[in-house]
């Protein structure tokens, strides 16, 4: 195979490839299932448009060892240096949970607290009307993360809790919110619970409504333009839900 040949072929794998991961995601299907869709079709068994040369061979070794080893190395980037604990907040976590919450609630981007909200009034909201708020550790001790729990209604409607969490900023990608996720799912079972509902999560943060979906929550209702977004102006935001096993 000519270089040019070669390289014409790499570039039409790699865009067919690509649309067809985006329409399986759109479908709610695994990327990879839309690649190797992408790879039937233009192999052999359907248009032909591709011959399984040495080189497309050695393409496609590499594209099965290549993922392997990135998914190896995620997984020790999640587990290094410092492995996850969570425990129930304690008064003297506060000036370090402080640090974390107060950027995300300045950006105004993914809370609906005033972005002026002050230390006295975030505390009330985070620590004192919750029923129980938690912090995630590291093995020194370091808090990566925090989250709160409690009733998303009064009396009729207590059965369904609402949570909220947030990550240190210098602790995301690393498996803490899923980490916290997990755990008060388990802790709401504890206590009860029978279910659990986000009630505005914003569209636009689009890595918190992955991660909410992986653990198996539902979007059940988009509110149009329901969040003032400071940077983005108004944007729809998401009512997540899931029953939890009891």
């Amino acid at each position: 195979m000519e270089a040019h040949d070669f390289f014409l072929t790499l570039l039409i794998v790699l865009l067919t490839a690509r649309i067809f991961a985006e329409l399986a995601t759109r479908l709610q299907a695994p990327s990879v299932i839309g690649e190797l869709f992408a790879g039937v079709v233009l192999g052999p068994s359907l248009l032909g448009w591709i011959e399984p040369t040495e080189a497309i061979r050695l393409m496609a070794g590499i594209g099965i060892i290549l993922p392997g080893i990135w998914q190896w190395l995620c997984c020790i980037d999640q587990l290094s240096p410092q492995m996850i604990y969570i425990r129930p907040f304690e008064e003297g976590d506060w000036s370090a949970t402080w640090l974390i919450i107060e950027p995300v609630f300045m950006s105004g981007e993914t809370y609906a607290f005033s972005p002026d909200i002050n230390e006295e009034e975030t505390y009330k909201v985070w620590v004192t009307i919750p029923s129980e708020t938690f912090v995630a550790m590291d093995e020194s001790n370091n808090i990566l993360g925090t989250y709160y729990m409690k009733p998303n209604q009064p009396t009729l409607g207590a059965h369904v809790c609402n949570c909220g969490y947030i990550v240190n900023e210098n602790a995301r990608g690393k498996g803490v919110a899923s980490a916290m996720c997990e755990h008060s799912q388990s802790e709401a079972v504890a206590r009860g619970f029978r279910a659990m509902q986000y009630n505005l999560v914003v569209s636009t943060n689009e890595g918190a409504v992955r991660i909410w979906k992986k653990h198996g929550f539902e979007v059940i209702g988009t509110l149009p333009r329901a969040f003032r977004h400071q940077q983005l102006g108004f944007v729809d935001a998401y009512v997540m839900y899931k029953q939890l096993k009891t």
